[in-house]
Protein backbone atom coordinates (compact mmCIF):
# COMPACT_ATOMS: atom_id res chain seq x y z
CA UNK A 1 0.00 0.00 0.00
CA UNK A 2 2.79 2.41 0.91
CA UNK A 3 4.71 1.53 -2.25
CA UNK A 4 1.57 2.01 -4.37
CA UNK A 5 1.01 5.48 -2.91
CA UNK A 6 4.67 6.33 -3.44
CA UNK A 7 4.53 5.18 -7.08
CA UNK A 8 1.34 7.18 -7.63
CA UNK A 9 2.98 10.29 -6.19
CA UNK A 10 6.03 9.79 -8.37
CA UNK A 11 3.86 9.47 -11.50
CA UNK A 12 2.01 12.69 -10.60
CA UNK A 13 5.32 14.47 -10.00
CA UNK A 14 6.67 13.22 -13.33
CA UNK A 15 3.50 14.33 -15.13
CA UNK A 16 3.80 17.79 -13.55
CA UNK A 17 7.46 18.10 -14.51
CA UNK A 18 6.60 17.01 -18.07
CA UNK A 19 3.71 19.46 -18.38
CA UNK A 20 5.53 22.42 -16.82
CA UNK A 21 7.73 23.23 -19.87
CA UNK A 22 4.65 23.10 -22.10
CA UNK A 23 2.74 25.46 -19.79
CA UNK A 24 5.69 27.86 -19.69
CA UNK A 25 6.02 27.71 -23.48
CA UNK A 26 2.32 28.47 -23.93
CA UNK A 27 2.56 31.37 -21.47
CA UNK A 28 5.58 32.86 -23.25
CA UNK A 29 3.93 32.36 -26.65
CA UNK A 30 0.77 34.08 -25.40
CA UNK A 31 2.74 37.00 -24.01
CA UNK A 32 4.83 37.22 -27.18
CA UNK A 33 1.70 37.26 -29.33
CA UNK A 34 0.76 40.58 -27.69
CA UNK A 35 4.11 42.17 -28.50
CA UNK A 36 4.29 44.47 -31.54
CA UNK A 37 5.80 42.88 -34.64
CA UNK A 38 8.02 45.12 -36.75
CA UNK A 39 7.69 44.43 -40.47
CA UNK A 40 10.30 47.01 -41.44
CA UNK A 41 12.79 48.83 -39.25
CA UNK A 42 13.08 52.60 -39.42
CA UNK A 43 15.13 53.99 -42.25
CA UNK A 44 18.68 54.90 -41.27
CA UNK A 45 19.93 58.43 -42.00
CA UNK A 46 21.86 56.98 -44.95
CA UNK A 47 18.72 55.32 -46.35
CA UNK A 48 16.79 58.55 -45.88
CA UNK A 49 19.42 60.48 -47.84
CA UNK A 50 17.75 61.82 -50.95
CA UNK A 51 14.26 60.96 -49.71
CA UNK A 52 11.76 63.52 -48.52
CA UNK A 53 11.74 63.22 -44.70
CA UNK A 54 8.26 62.69 -43.33
CA UNK A 55 7.09 65.21 -40.76
CA UNK A 56 4.03 65.60 -38.52
CA UNK A 57 1.76 65.99 -41.57
CA UNK A 58 3.11 62.89 -43.30
CA UNK A 59 -0.21 61.04 -42.93
CA UNK A 60 -1.57 63.26 -45.70
CA UNK A 61 0.45 61.39 -48.32
CA UNK A 62 0.57 57.93 -46.78
CA UNK A 63 -1.83 55.00 -47.00
CA UNK A 64 -2.13 51.60 -45.34
CA UNK A 65 -4.72 48.99 -46.31
CA UNK A 66 -5.17 45.33 -45.40
CA UNK A 67 -6.38 42.84 -47.99
CA UNK A 68 -9.92 41.52 -47.55
CA UNK A 69 -8.65 38.32 -45.90
CA UNK A 70 -6.10 40.18 -43.77
CA UNK A 71 -3.13 38.28 -45.19
CA UNK A 72 -1.53 41.26 -46.96
CA UNK A 73 -0.81 44.85 -45.98
CA UNK A 74 -0.58 47.42 -48.76
CA UNK A 75 1.58 50.48 -48.08
CA UNK A 76 2.40 53.49 -50.20
CA UNK A 77 3.64 57.00 -49.63
CA UNK A 78 4.35 59.92 -51.91
CA UNK A 79 7.81 60.30 -50.41
CA UNK A 80 9.24 56.93 -51.40
CA UNK A 81 8.65 55.20 -54.76
CA UNK A 82 6.53 52.09 -55.02
CA UNK A 83 3.47 50.34 -53.66
CA UNK A 84 4.64 47.72 -51.16
CA UNK A 85 2.80 44.50 -50.27
CA UNK A 86 3.70 42.88 -46.94
CA UNK A 87 3.01 39.31 -45.83
CA UNK A 88 1.21 39.78 -42.51
CA UNK A 89 1.76 36.23 -41.21
CA UNK A 90 5.36 35.86 -42.32
CA UNK A 91 6.33 39.49 -41.87
CA UNK A 92 8.29 39.73 -45.11
CA UNK A 93 8.00 42.00 -48.13
CA UNK A 94 5.95 40.08 -50.69
CA UNK A 95 6.23 42.53 -53.55
CA UNK A 96 7.30 46.08 -54.34
CA UNK A 97 5.44 47.53 -57.31
CA UNK A 98 7.21 50.32 -59.10
CA UNK A 99 4.68 53.12 -58.90
CA UNK A 100 5.97 56.48 -60.12
CA UNK A 101 7.74 58.89 -57.80
CA UNK A 102 5.90 62.14 -57.36
CA UNK A 103 6.55 65.34 -55.45
CA UNK A 104 2.82 66.04 -55.33
CA UNK A 105 0.45 65.17 -52.51
CA UNK A 106 -2.18 63.60 -54.79
CA UNK A 107 -1.20 59.93 -54.96
CA UNK A 108 -3.42 56.96 -54.18
CA UNK A 109 -3.44 53.16 -54.29
CA UNK A 110 -5.97 50.34 -53.81
CA UNK A 111 -5.95 46.54 -53.60
CA UNK A 112 -8.70 44.39 -55.13
CA UNK A 113 -10.69 42.12 -52.80
CA UNK A 114 -9.12 38.99 -54.29
CA UNK A 115 -5.64 40.53 -53.74
CA UNK A 116 -4.72 39.93 -57.38
CA UNK A 117 -4.61 43.53 -58.64
CA UNK A 118 -3.20 46.79 -57.30
CA UNK A 119 -4.25 50.13 -58.76
CA UNK A 120 -2.19 53.28 -58.30
CA UNK A 121 -2.66 56.80 -59.57
CA UNK A 122 -0.52 59.90 -59.59
CA UNK A 123 -0.93 63.64 -59.84
CA UNK A 124 0.07 63.64 -63.51
CA UNK A 125 -3.11 61.82 -64.48
CA UNK A 126 -1.81 58.26 -64.89
CA UNK A 127 -3.62 55.16 -63.66
CA UNK A 128 -1.62 51.94 -63.34
CA UNK A 129 -2.89 48.40 -62.79
CA UNK A 130 -0.37 45.85 -61.47
CA UNK A 131 -0.52 42.06 -61.24
CA UNK A 132 0.25 41.23 -57.60
CA UNK A 133 1.55 37.72 -58.32
CA UNK A 134 4.09 38.75 -60.95
CA UNK A 135 4.58 42.40 -60.04
CA UNK A 136 4.19 43.31 -63.71
CA UNK A 137 2.41 46.41 -64.95
CA UNK A 138 -0.77 45.19 -66.65
CA UNK A 139 -2.20 48.51 -67.80
CA UNK A 140 -1.11 52.13 -68.01
CA UNK A 141 -3.91 54.59 -68.63
CA UNK A 142 -3.77 58.33 -69.24
CA UNK A 143 -6.65 59.43 -67.06
CA UNK A 144 -7.13 62.91 -68.54
CA UNK A 145 -5.46 64.80 -65.71
CA UNK A 146 -7.16 62.61 -63.13
CA UNK A 147 -6.20 64.10 -59.79
CA UNK A 148 -7.20 61.43 -57.26
CA UNK A 149 -8.56 62.09 -53.83
CA UNK A 150 -9.41 58.37 -53.49
CA UNK A 151 -9.60 55.14 -55.51
CA UNK A 152 -11.19 51.80 -54.53
CA UNK A 153 -12.19 48.51 -56.17
CA UNK A 154 -15.72 47.20 -56.14
CA UNK A 155 -16.16 43.92 -54.19
CA UNK A 156 -16.22 41.82 -57.37
CA UNK A 157 -12.90 43.35 -58.49
CA UNK A 158 -14.25 44.16 -61.95
CA UNK A 159 -14.76 47.89 -61.47
CA UNK A 160 -12.51 50.60 -60.05
CA UNK A 161 -13.90 53.86 -58.68
CA UNK A 162 -11.89 57.06 -58.59
CA UNK A 163 -12.91 60.38 -57.06
CA UNK A 164 -11.00 63.39 -58.32
CA UNK A 165 -11.05 67.08 -57.51
CA UNK A 166 -10.61 69.98 -59.87
CA UNK A 167 -8.38 71.63 -57.29
CA UNK A 168 -6.24 70.16 -54.55
CA UNK A 169 -7.65 69.83 -51.08
CA UNK A 170 -6.55 72.63 -48.82
CA UNK A 171 -7.41 75.64 -50.95
CA UNK A 172 -9.49 78.09 -49.01
CA UNK A 173 -12.26 78.61 -51.57
CA UNK A 174 -14.26 75.42 -51.02
CA UNK A 175 -17.01 76.58 -53.36
CA UNK A 176 -14.63 76.60 -56.31
CA UNK A 177 -13.79 72.88 -56.04
CA UNK A 178 -15.38 70.53 -58.52
CA UNK A 179 -15.34 66.78 -58.03
CA UNK A 180 -16.06 63.96 -60.44
CA UNK A 181 -16.40 60.19 -60.17
CA UNK A 182 -14.83 57.90 -62.77
CA UNK A 183 -15.61 54.18 -63.11
CA UNK A 184 -13.08 51.98 -64.93
CA UNK A 185 -13.44 48.46 -66.27
CA UNK A 186 -10.52 46.65 -64.60
CA UNK A 187 -10.12 44.01 -67.34
CA UNK A 188 -9.79 46.54 -70.17
CA UNK A 189 -8.79 49.65 -68.16
CA UNK A 190 -11.38 51.58 -70.17
CA UNK A 191 -13.64 54.24 -68.68
CA UNK A 192 -17.15 52.90 -68.10
CA UNK A 193 -18.72 56.06 -66.74
CA UNK A 194 -17.86 59.60 -65.68
CA UNK A 195 -20.09 61.90 -63.70
CA UNK A 196 -19.67 65.18 -61.85
CA UNK A 197 -20.96 65.59 -58.32
CA UNK A 198 -23.80 68.10 -58.39
CA UNK A 199 -24.86 69.52 -55.06
CA UNK A 200 -23.38 71.24 -52.01
CA UNK A 201 -19.86 72.67 -52.07
CA UNK A 202 -17.63 69.79 -50.99
CA UNK A 203 -15.04 70.00 -48.24
CA UNK A 204 -13.92 66.37 -47.97
CA UNK A 205 -14.61 63.15 -49.90
CA UNK A 206 -14.81 59.76 -48.15
CA UNK A 207 -14.88 56.80 -50.54
CA UNK A 208 -15.54 53.60 -48.62
CA UNK A 209 -13.36 50.56 -49.30
CA UNK A 210 -16.17 48.85 -51.25
CA UNK A 211 -15.75 51.44 -54.01
CA UNK A 212 -19.49 52.03 -54.26
CA UNK A 213 -20.31 54.14 -51.22
CA UNK A 214 -19.32 57.80 -51.30
CA UNK A 215 -19.85 60.32 -48.51
CA UNK A 216 -18.82 63.95 -48.46
CA UNK A 217 -18.44 66.45 -45.67
CA UNK A 218 -19.65 69.67 -47.20
CA UNK A 219 -18.57 73.26 -46.69
CA UNK A 220 -21.75 73.99 -44.70
CA UNK A 221 -20.89 70.95 -42.46
CA UNK A 222 -23.73 68.82 -43.81
CA UNK A 223 -23.00 65.19 -44.71
CA UNK A 224 -24.06 63.85 -48.11
CA UNK A 225 -24.45 60.32 -49.46
CA UNK A 226 -24.00 60.18 -53.24
CA UNK A 227 -25.16 58.06 -56.14
CA UNK A 228 -21.83 57.56 -57.92
CA UNK A 229 -23.48 56.75 -61.25
CA UNK A 230 -25.76 59.78 -61.47
CA UNK A 231 -23.68 62.28 -59.50
CA UNK A 232 -26.74 63.24 -57.48
CA UNK A 233 -27.11 63.19 -53.70
CA UNK A 234 -29.11 60.32 -52.29
CA UNK A 235 -29.43 62.02 -48.94
CA UNK A 236 -28.18 65.11 -47.09
CA UNK A 237 -28.09 65.15 -43.29
CA UNK A 238 -28.20 68.30 -41.10
CA UNK A 239 -24.97 70.14 -40.25
CA UNK A 240 -22.73 68.56 -37.64
CA UNK A 241 -21.88 70.72 -34.59
CA UNK A 242 -18.14 70.57 -35.27
CA UNK A 243 -17.16 74.05 -34.17
CA UNK A 244 -13.49 73.09 -34.04
CA UNK A 245 -13.32 71.59 -37.53
CA UNK A 246 -10.74 73.58 -39.45
CA UNK A 247 -10.79 74.26 -43.16
CA UNK A 248 -7.13 73.54 -43.69
CA UNK A 249 -4.88 70.84 -45.11
CA UNK A 250 -3.98 69.35 -41.73
CA UNK A 251 -7.59 68.92 -40.62
CA UNK A 252 -8.64 66.62 -43.47
CA UNK A 253 -7.79 63.50 -41.48
CA UNK A 254 -9.53 64.73 -38.33
CA UNK A 255 -12.86 63.38 -39.66
CA UNK A 256 -14.00 59.80 -40.34
CA UNK A 257 -17.14 57.81 -41.14
CA UNK A 258 -17.68 54.18 -40.11
CA UNK A 259 -17.90 51.53 -42.83
CA UNK A 260 -21.63 51.04 -42.23
CA UNK A 261 -22.18 54.78 -42.72
CA UNK A 262 -24.00 55.17 -39.40
CA UNK A 263 -21.42 57.02 -37.34
CA UNK A 264 -19.17 60.02 -37.98
CA UNK A 265 -16.25 61.10 -35.80
CA UNK A 266 -14.21 64.26 -35.58
CA UNK A 267 -11.45 65.70 -33.43
CA UNK A 268 -11.97 68.70 -31.15
CA UNK A 269 -9.60 71.36 -29.86
CA UNK A 270 -10.25 70.22 -26.26
CA UNK A 271 -8.53 66.92 -27.26
CA UNK A 272 -11.78 64.94 -27.23
CA UNK A 273 -13.34 63.02 -30.14
CA UNK A 274 -17.04 63.38 -30.94
CA UNK A 275 -19.03 60.39 -32.19
CA UNK A 276 -22.08 61.51 -34.17
CA UNK A 277 -25.12 59.40 -35.04
CA UNK A 278 -25.61 60.37 -38.68
CA UNK A 279 -29.15 59.03 -39.06
CA UNK A 280 -30.46 60.59 -35.84
CA UNK A 281 -28.32 63.75 -36.26
CA UNK A 282 -27.23 63.79 -32.62
CA UNK A 283 -24.12 63.30 -30.51
CA UNK A 284 -23.65 59.63 -29.71
CA UNK A 285 -20.65 59.93 -27.40
CA UNK A 286 -17.67 62.09 -26.42
CA UNK A 287 -14.37 60.21 -26.17
CA UNK A 288 -11.67 61.47 -23.82
CA UNK A 289 -8.19 60.37 -22.86
CA UNK A 290 -5.92 62.17 -25.34
CA UNK A 291 -3.65 65.01 -24.30
CA UNK A 292 -3.48 66.79 -27.66
CA UNK A 293 -5.77 67.11 -30.66
CA UNK A 294 -6.34 63.78 -32.42
CA UNK A 295 -5.36 63.11 -36.04
CA UNK A 296 -5.75 60.29 -38.56
CA UNK A 297 -9.03 58.99 -37.11
CA UNK A 298 -10.11 55.56 -38.34
CA UNK A 299 -12.90 53.13 -37.39
CA UNK A 300 -12.42 49.38 -37.13
CA UNK A 301 -14.30 47.55 -39.93
CA UNK A 302 -17.04 46.37 -37.55
CA UNK A 303 -17.40 49.84 -36.02
CA UNK A 304 -16.70 48.64 -32.45
CA UNK A 305 -13.43 50.57 -32.09
CA UNK A 306 -11.98 53.87 -33.22
CA UNK A 307 -8.33 54.86 -33.24
CA UNK A 308 -6.34 58.00 -33.84
CA UNK A 309 -2.95 59.61 -33.36
CA UNK A 310 -2.13 62.11 -30.62
CA UNK A 311 1.11 63.90 -29.77
CA UNK A 312 2.57 62.78 -26.44
CA UNK A 313 5.38 65.32 -26.43
CA UNK A 314 7.56 67.14 -28.94
CA UNK A 315 8.62 64.73 -31.67
CA UNK A 316 6.76 61.75 -30.22
CA UNK A 317 3.17 60.62 -30.37
CA UNK A 318 0.89 57.71 -29.53
CA UNK A 319 -2.14 55.86 -30.85
CA UNK A 320 -5.31 55.92 -28.77
CA UNK A 321 -7.98 53.24 -29.30
CA UNK A 322 -11.46 53.46 -27.76
CA UNK A 323 -14.25 50.89 -27.52
CA UNK A 324 -17.63 51.67 -29.10
CA UNK A 325 -20.09 51.71 -27.43
CA UNK A 326 -18.89 52.44 -23.93
CA UNK A 327 -16.26 55.00 -24.84
CA UNK A 328 -13.62 53.39 -22.65
CA UNK A 329 -9.99 53.83 -23.65
CA UNK A 330 -8.88 50.35 -24.73
CA UNK A 331 -5.21 50.92 -25.54
CA UNK A 332 -2.52 53.56 -25.76
CA UNK A 333 0.32 52.51 -28.08
CA UNK A 334 3.48 54.59 -27.94
CA UNK A 335 6.09 54.82 -30.67
CA UNK A 336 9.45 53.29 -29.72
CA UNK A 337 11.38 56.37 -30.78
CA UNK A 338 10.96 59.99 -31.79
CA UNK A 339 9.28 59.93 -35.22
CA UNK A 340 5.57 60.40 -35.63
CA UNK A 341 3.02 57.73 -36.49
CA UNK A 342 2.11 58.65 -40.04
CA UNK A 343 -0.88 56.37 -40.62
CA UNK A 344 -2.83 53.61 -38.89
CA UNK A 345 -5.36 51.00 -40.07
CA UNK A 346 -7.27 48.04 -38.64
CA UNK A 347 -7.25 44.53 -40.07
CA UNK A 348 -10.61 43.20 -41.38
CA UNK A 349 -11.22 41.18 -38.19
CA UNK A 350 -10.23 44.15 -35.99
CA UNK A 351 -7.64 42.11 -34.09
CA UNK A 352 -4.57 43.83 -35.55
CA UNK A 353 -3.56 47.46 -36.00
CA UNK A 354 -0.89 48.47 -38.48
CA UNK A 355 1.09 51.66 -37.92
CA UNK A 356 3.60 53.43 -40.13
CA UNK A 357 6.00 55.87 -38.52
CA UNK A 358 7.31 58.96 -40.22
CA UNK A 359 10.75 57.37 -40.56
CA UNK A 360 9.32 54.39 -42.45
CA UNK A 361 8.96 51.84 -39.63
CA UNK A 362 6.01 49.49 -40.12
CA UNK A 363 4.58 47.77 -37.05
CA UNK A 364 1.73 45.35 -36.36
CA UNK A 365 0.02 45.57 -32.95
CA UNK A 366 -2.46 43.14 -31.43
CA UNK A 367 -5.41 45.21 -30.18
CA UNK A 368 -8.04 42.56 -29.48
Amino acid sequence: MIIAHWQKGQRAKLALMTALPLVLWLFVAYQWSWQPRILRQAYSPMQMNGLHPLGPLSFLGTSLEFSADGSLLTEHTIYTPGVHLWDVAGGGLKSSLNAPYSDDESFSAALSSDAKTVASSDFNGSLRLYDVQTGFLRRLVAANNFQPQAIAFWPDGKTLTGVSGGQALGVSEAESRQFKVTLWDVATAKVKHVTRLIGPAIELVILQQNGRTLFTLNHDKTISLWDIETGRTKKIWPPIPAQDFRNDFEAKNDFAISSDGKTAAWANDDFSVTLWNIQAAKVQQILKGANTRMKALVFSPDGTMIGGVTNERINQNAVRIWDIPGGTLRLSLKSRHDPFFARICFSPDGHTLATRSSDGELTLWRVR
